[in-house]
């Protein structure tokens, strides 16, 4: 990805905390997915951790996607980031892959040998019926990077943070950094984790990818 903000720019891409999706396993998306109780738990954890040690530097905006399980950690986390929750910027463009036709569906029910055998060709251009690609979703989250352009111009403000989702994520790498796509599902996100990427004359850089220092000790 040649392309670069305007401003040197830091942002801090955070995996919402475990959903009822998420605990179960089996569920292919859900979009209307909540926080489980150890969820919440992750979220108040990560929340007290950033409150006692902090973000360097600090981000003055915080963002989330619109699903129930982004907004939910946002929600949380934002005390901790010194940002009040009617301030949060809910944005769709950081919404998690679109599953389409199969969200909800037993991931034991749907991906079979044909279908494994298929996406693996495809890659990330393979895309559920009705929904997206790895591809959309990266585009998705470019336009959303893009728009950080415009909040800086009008606030000065070089510093966000965003609760998006796993796949979101990491879709990004292969356009920020230049990583292979047949490399961006080996990266891990777990629920939580902190992503911090950089944009400066240089271009794109991360700092660190999925850091959990905030689930070190029991929830």
């Amino acid at each position: 990805m040649n392309s670069r903000l305007k401003q040197d720019t830091t942002i801090y891409l955070i995996r919402h905390a475990e959903s009822t999706s998420n605990e179960h396993g089996n569920v292919i998306g859900v979009k209307d997915a909540l926080l489980t109780e150890h969820g919440r738990r992750e979220a108040y954890a990560l929340r007290s951790y950033i409150g006692k040690y902090g973000f360097s530097p600090r981000p003055r905006i915080l963002f989330s996607s619109t699903m129930p399980r982004a907004m939910e950690t946002a929600d949380i986390i934002a005390p901790g980031l010194e940002i009040e929750a009617a301030s949060i910027i809910r944005d769709p463009l950081l919404c998690e892959i679109d599953r389409g036709e199969w969200d909800g569906l037993p991931r034991d029910k749907v991906y079979d040998e044909a279908l494994i055998a298929e996406m693996n060709w495809f890659d990330m251009d393979h895309r559920a019926p009705g929904g997206e690609s790895m591809h959309d979703t990266a585009y998705r989250g470019r336009r959303w990077l893009k728009s950080l352009d415009r909040i800086t111009e009008e606030t000065g403000v070089t510093c966000f943070a965003a609760v998006s989702h796993g796949i979101t994520i990491k879709s990004l790498f292969p356009r920020l950094f230049g990583v292979h796509e047949n490399l961006a599902w080996l990266f891990r996100t777990h629920n939580t984790g902190i992503t911090k990427i950089r944009c400066t004359e240089r271009g794109w850089g991360a700092e660190y990818i999925n850091a959990t220092p905030h689930l070190m000790q029991p929830l």
